[in-house]
């Protein structure tokens, strides 16, 4: 805080630099920095930051607890150098990638093409993204002489805006570079890349730091800063600056960028310093932060915009500051819940997280979170039932000042001061607290001492003292000092206040207080009288009234005091509305009973509010009824009528047909309103007359069901903060922290499993390049490229498709929804569920889709996976054409054998022609099943009725076959008895006379005939 003091004294009222060693200092006066001190505590009060830290460990990406750097690339993947290798996020799940023979990674850089870059212990190289979604490592220490092999530590990669990349190994700067400026222009490839190899001019390359497009150089026993020069394609280091010999012997760990040429770096043990490149002197800012920068030890930093940096120590943790060493905020481990204090690395991603490597894991602090919650931890317990910013009284006092016109004349003013500090107080189902300090985001709370039942409201009384509406009864709390409440005698429980003024003319006042046992009247004296008919103490119940049910809210009606009349809507618990009438003054002793009346009206059916519970609270000073099954009224006194209101149902977005049930109504002023209906909390704000409803950033809001709105009336936070209180704890809302719930966060693929455990993708796709490495070398992405869609074959159509996002908010309240085109028309019900699976897929292409809608009802970025599954071997076209052709032989054949007219070639032709009819008929049927598959999304009916169609079709076929075997039979025997000289075999008939005469001849021929004889006997 001092030390933005000292800058704003030395900036804008001196325009002198503050210079150590030998460098001037301004000095100014004390009423000055009291003046810049109170404006110091009132900038910090109005900047505040968030505590939604998440930390990872080694439980959850599975690796060391050394964290060095972190990088993100274009497609919001997430890298992390560490101590055993690369770290990269793939939603729920890490892969480790291996560097060179499993070495540590210490630096990472992402190129203008999206390649990330790594340095590490004694290797260098880059990653590459494979067909199975798996990510690698190359090496290119072959590009190095053996002599230079023996770095250890490549600590800092920088990627410079040509798109060359460096490696700061501390004996050399490796610059691996493009050559696309060289003189062989000839060449086809100007991708080709080549490594340039710096020497240092000093005994070491101590730091380099790449700002305003331009890396510069500390160098161990150097002369200052120096800079990296380029001449043509040739690389050199420059003399070292003027003006910036105060670092030769100074460690400076970070150099970041602040307006053009100008820097704010941060030396080990020195603090922070401003330096501008075209100036000869640098301002070294004052340390007056506590604990310094100075003891934290400086290690890193990064930039959040351009007035906010944040500066990472060794020993402290993360500072916050601005550009003129101003705190901003300190995170360390105790007090904020960083897992760790020594940082290694700070990196601002591109969703407004800040990712902080450390020596024990990561942690992820968003920049902007407009909720702030407090749990029991924090020191208080039970449901929050109400909220209250008390301080106690004011006093008051006069003060005179000289008119402006005569200074003879003088002006009085009254003045008042509160005289304890304002503290915020919590009633709970268990009691009363009080935060411990007046921050504005309080830390710890102390409890109330003696008040240990339920507390339901809170009242200040216009004597500055704090009421508490008490389960067993009411208590006083003298002043935001005190620890201690003071029971009010004879005072039954309750759970509701309202103060009047008595209808009367002795101006009192008075406080209603209902609940359970019905309504008291407890006096408030708020002008005393030289009466001795006056009461004598200020706090006292003077009246009870029992009514038949438990009286929720008490709201009072605007009237004329001239009437004599003060009117209260009653809200009960079972029994509705009530109208509450007091007429006459209850404060005064000793008067008649006539003089005070108090009467209760049940509010008839016929006006338009039934029974039941009802709740009325005030918006605009018009009282709202909140009925438990009907919705929201207002009252038309001119109607006697209760109407439903329409503003409620605009905010709540719900259509007026619906009844819009709310549990709590607040409305700090006429243009703003909160409303609660179990969990859910609607913000409406009025701008040029319409009402605009934000319900966006409470839609992560996890306290339970709501129990208490509370928008602060500290002046400081007045339209900047509101309390929330809920059966599960407190949640603070800052109006002025604008979060960004449209921001992109990806969605990943994690892993394709067919079967059991066969593995096809690993959750990172791989995108083609032309960067000058191996064409198979593809850019990890994180969407497909339709060309690198993979072939399956067909056994592998049981597939299993696993999916997570990387968003940490709320990540129980994750949905996601998938589809599989050509499988399934439209998307599945949005779900907890990170799979997908999906079996006996046929052949075909296919295009996976899967998204995810965080608790924002923001959708991430659609993945999309084609594949192609190729049909079985029966099913494919060459099968096909063996079935053809197949079929085709076996008619040839059966027409073959029926045409040789042998006896048993003759009763196995029928037999083929049937198996060839049977098989044209399974041909065609296969056929006409995938058509059918295809349009009518299945076929078992189908299939039936081709079955039954084939069964009646082979009767007459079967008939038709026995014809033409008939008519080919006579046809066969005609030919016989025409050729049976030519072909005696040609049937059985003919076999059997040849035979019969053949034998006849041979027993002529035993008796001694001739053949002369024979023949004339046989005729022949």
């Amino acid at each position: 805080m001092k030390s933005f003091l000292n800058f704003s004294i030395h900036r804008f009222f001196t325009g002198v630099y503050p210079i150590y060693n030998g460098l001037r200092i301004s000095i100014i006066s004390n009423s000055l920095f009291i003046f810049l001190f109170i404006i110091q505590i009132f900038i910090v009060a109005n900047h505040s930051y968030p505590q939604g830290i998440i930390n990872l460990n080694t439980s959850n990406y599975g690796a060391s607890p050394q964290n060095w750097s972190v990088i993100q690339d274009s497609s919001g993947i997430i890298y992390v150098a560490n101590t055993d290798g690369i770290l990269i996020n793939k939603g729920s799940s890490w892969q480790v990638v291996p560097v060179g023979e499993n070495l540590s990674a210490l630096s990472l850089t992402l190129d203008r093409k999206g390649r990330i870059y790594c340095g590490g212990y004694a290797d260098f190289g880059y990653l590459y993204g494979t067909m199975d979604g798996l990510v690698k490592y190359q090496s290119l220490l072959s590009l190095l002489p053996d002599s230079l092999r023996n770095f250890r530590n490549v600590w800092q990669t920088f990627a410079l805006k040509n798109g060359d990349i460096c490696f700061n190994a501390l004996k050399n700067l490796f610059i691996y570079k493009e050559m696309n400026e060289r003189n062989d222009t000839t060449s086809s490839d100007n991708n080709i890349r080549d490594l340039q190899i710096i020497y240092p001019t000093q005994k070491s390359f101590f730091k380099t730091f790449y700002a305003h497009e331009t890396l510069w150089i500390l160098q161990k026993g150097g002369e200052g800063i120096y800079m990296l020069e380029k001449s043509g394609s040739s690389y050199s280091v420059s003399k070292p600056l003027t003006g910036t010999e105060v670092f030769s012997d100074k460690s400076v760990f970070t150099l970041l960028p602040y307006e053009k040429n100008t820097f704010l770096g941060g030396i080990m043990g020195g603090g922070l310093f401003q330096w501008n490149n075209n100036l000869p002197s640098i301002e070294l800012l004052p340390d007056l932060i506590i604990p310094s920068l100075t003891q934290a030890q400086i290690y890193c930093g990064a930039t959040k915009n351009s007035n906010e940096f944040i500066i990472g120590t060794l020993q402290e943790g993360i500072y916050m500051v601005n550009p003129y060493g101003g705190l901003l905020r300190h995170i360390n481990r105790t007090k904020n819940g960083l897992l760790g204090d020594r940082v290694n690395n700070l990196f601002s991603s591109s969703n407004e997280i800040l990712w902080v490597s450390l020596e024990n894991g990561l942690s992820m602090i968003p920049f902007t979170e407009p909720l702030q919650y407090f749990a029991e931890g924090n020191g208080f317990s039970g449901m929050i039932q109400c909220i209250i910013r008390f301080q106690g009284a004011e006093a008051s006092y006069k003060i005179k000042s000289p008119s402006c016109l005569n200074k003879s004349d003088e002006m009085v003013h009254t003045v008042k001061t509160p005289l304890f500090p304002s503290f915020l107080y919590i009633g709970t189902s268990q009691g009363v607290w009080r935060s411990k300090t007046t921050a504005p985001e309080p830390g710890e709370w102390v409890r109330i001492e003696n008040i240990k039942t339920q507390c339901f409201n809170f009242l200040v009384t216009s004597s500055g003292e704090l009421m508490v509406a008490g389960g067993d009864g009411i208590y006083l709390i003298k002043n935001s000092q005190s620890t201690l409440a003071t029971k009010l005698e004879s005072a039954p429980g309750a759970r509701c206040f309202a103060s009047f003024d008595c209808p009367c003319a002795h101006h009192h006042a008075g406080i209603l207080a209902a609940g359970q046992n019905g309504i008291s009247i407890i006096s408030e004296i708020k002008e005393p009288h030289a009466t001795s008919k006056q009461i004598s103490s200020p706090y006292f119940v003077i009246q009870k009234h029992v009514l038949p049910d438990e009286i929720l809210t008490l709201i009072p009606i605007e009237n004329s005091i001239e009437t004599g009349v003060k009117e209260f809507w009653l809200g009960a618990r079972s029994r509705g509305t009530w109208k509450l009438k007091l007429s006459g003054c209850p404060f005064i002793k000793n008067e008649p009973k006539e003089s005070f009346n108090m009467e209760v009206q049940s509010i008839d059916t016929s006006s338009g509010m039934n029974k039941g519970q009802v709740q009325i609270f005030l918006v605009d000073s018009i009282p709202l009824f909140c009925h438990e099954n009907l919705g929201v009224f207002r009252f038309n006194s001119q109607k006697n009528k209760f109407e439903r209101d329409t503003l409620t149902q605009t905010i709540s977005g719900k259509s007026f047909s619906d009844s819009l049930l709310l549990d709590r109504v607040v409305s700090p002023s006429p243009d703003n309103i909160w409303m609660s209906n179990g969990k859910r909390l609607y913000f409406g704000s009025k701008k040029n007359n319409l009402w605009i409803s934000d319900t966006l950033p409470f839609m992560g809001l996890d306290i339970g069901n709501i129990r208490s709105i509370y928008p602060d009336v500290h002046e400081y936070f007045r339209n900047r903060y509101v309390w929330i209180g809920g059966d599960e704890g407190l949640a603070l809302f800052k109006l002025t922290e604008k979060k960004n719930y449209h921001a992109d966060y990806p969605c990943f693929l994690e892993k394709i499993v067919s079967g059991r455990d066969c593995v096809l993708f690993n959750g990172i796709f791989a995108k083609p390049i032309s960067d000058g490495h191996d064409p198979q070398h593809f850019l990890p992405a994180l969407n497909q490229e339709p060309e690198m869609a993979p072939v399956l074959d067909y056994e592998m159509g049981n597939l299993r498709f696993e999916y997570s996002a990387f968003f940490k908010e709320h990540e129980d309240k994750l949905r996601y929804t998938a589809r599989l085109e050509g499988f399934e028309d439209n998307w599945r019900e949005w779900s907890d569920r990170k799979f997908a699976e999906y079996t006996n897929l046929k052949e075909g292409n296919y295009i996976f889709h899967v998204k995810c809608r965080n608790v924002y009802l923001q959708e991430s970025n659609e993945i999309r996976f084609h594949f192609t599954i190729l049909p079985p071997f029966h099913r494919t076209w060459w099968f096909y054409s063996l079935q053809l052709g197949g079929i085709v032989f076996l008619f040839l054949m059966a027409g073959y054998l029926r045409r040789r007219r042998k006896g048993f070639s003759s009763r196995l032709a029928p037999a083929i022609g049937t198996v060839g009819i049977f098989t044209v008929f399974e041909y065609l049927q296969n056929l006409i099943e995938l058509v059918a598959e295809n349009v009518l999304g299945t076929i078992v009916l189908f299939k039936v009725a081709l079955n039954v169609i084939m069964a009646f079709a082979l009767i007459p076929l079967e008939r038709l076959m026995n014809r033409v075997l008939k008519i080919e039979k006579k046809t066969d025997m005609h030919v016989k008895d025409k050729n049976a000289l030519i072909d005696p075999e040609e049937d059985d008939l003919e076999r059997v006379k040849r035979e019969a005469r053949k034998e006849l001849m041979d027993k002529m021929k035993q008796t001694g005939m001739s053949d002369e004889e024979i023949r004339k006997i046989s005729g022949e």
